[in-house]
């Protein structure tokens, strides 16, 4: 074989080897981010009631293991720290994700706008004197990630009452935030792992030369 078809071979199999090894992290990677809402517009109570339960019901309808979970909400609340929250799972497997605490109360802790409550933020709800349009990490009796590993799929249900007398709001929206490693899907394409890949692709590299 002369050298410009050895160059030539040789250009086409570290094409073929750099388009297999692309398709290979596609579908090793398997994760998604989805998020789904609902919209509700509805009051928390009056300043003299409290305890008034909302529960909101959110339909996922991909399947697979749960990697990072957030709660966004829309809200407008003349102390956010009296909101507790909850999320159950389908299973019935449930995280509360705030609650009132008396020992980091700060009184009328405004919140108008979108809040994220994320485990990796790094601001602490209980350090802000007023919340709107970012994330915070939740003051969790539960974590976040405590329902991480579970299947994504079903019908998810968000409870959120004020707990607390004399401050009033309303929720406008709730957002689950998803990062889900989605099950295998079949394909006619067999992709090896990087040992074989590599062992294949260089057996054919030779087999091509000694021809």
């Amino acid at each position: 074989m002369d050298g410009k078809h050895s160059k030539g071979l040789q250009k086409r199999t570290i094409a073929i080897l750099g388009i297999i090894l692309f398709l290979w992290q596609i579908d090793t990677s398997g994760a998604i981010i989805a998020s789904y809402g609902a919209t509700l517009n509805k009051s928390l109570g009056l300043p003299n009631q409290k305890d008034i339960w909302i529960d909101t019901f959110i339909f996922v309808p991909i399947k697979g293991k749960i990697l990072d979970l957030n709660l966004a909400m829309k809200v407008s609340h003349t102390s956010f720290c009296d909101l507790e929250i909850m999320i159950e799972h389908p299973s019935g497997i449930s995280a509360t994700i705030s609650s009132y605490d008396k020992d980091t109360f700060i009184p009328f802790r405004k919140c108008n706008g979108w809040v994220v409550l994320d485990e990796q933020s790094s601001k602490s709800i209980d350090s802000t004197a007023s919340l709107i349009n970012t994330s915070y990490k939740p003051n969790s009796v539960e974590p976040l990630s405590s329902l991480n590993g579970l299947n994504s799929y079903g019908l998810w249900t968000i409870k959120l009452a004020d707990t607390i007398f004399h401050d009033s709001g309303i929720i406008n929206n709730l957002r689950l935030d998803l990062r889900v490693e989605t099950l295998p899907v079949q394909s006619f394409f067999v992709i090896p792992e990087p040992a074989s890949l590599l062992l294949c692709v260089t057996g054919i590299f030779i087999f091509k030369i000694r021809k």
